[in-house]
């Protein structure tokens, strides 16, 4: 009989966690996913979509997704959102694709 050894045994990929930061508007939110950022380069930052104007400084794809209603919609009905809600007049969701790839290749998000 042959012995089994740690070579032999199956290797189990590590799936990464979601992390999620809840808080009211101004409360530091983007301030701790960047330190965390800073920190951990095994996290990643899920990018929000979002139907509200850019502010000035704000980059798309960086800060959020910015999109239209109609896009926004069509999102919404392709399924495409973790989550999404209506916010002061504005669409605000979490894309889903981004977030699973992430999470199956063992990323914290």
């Amino acid at each position: 009989s042959r012995m089994s050894n740690e070579a032999d045994a199956p290797t189990i990929q590590r799936r990464g966690l979601m992390l999620v930061l809840s808080s009211p508007s101004g409360a530091g939110k983007t301030t701790l996913s960047r330190q965390l950022l800073d920190n951990d380069k095994q996290i990643q930052l899920s990018v929000s979509a979002t139907t509200r104007a850019r502010r000035p400084g704000e980059k798309d794809g960086v800060d959020y997704r910015f999109v239209d209603t109609a896009t926004f919609s069509g999102m919404i009905q392709r399924g495409e959102f973790l989550e999404h809600a209506r916010v002061f007049d504005h669409y605000y969701g979490t894309p889903r694709m981004p977030v699973e790839a992430a999470l199956k290749g063992g990323r914290d998000v």
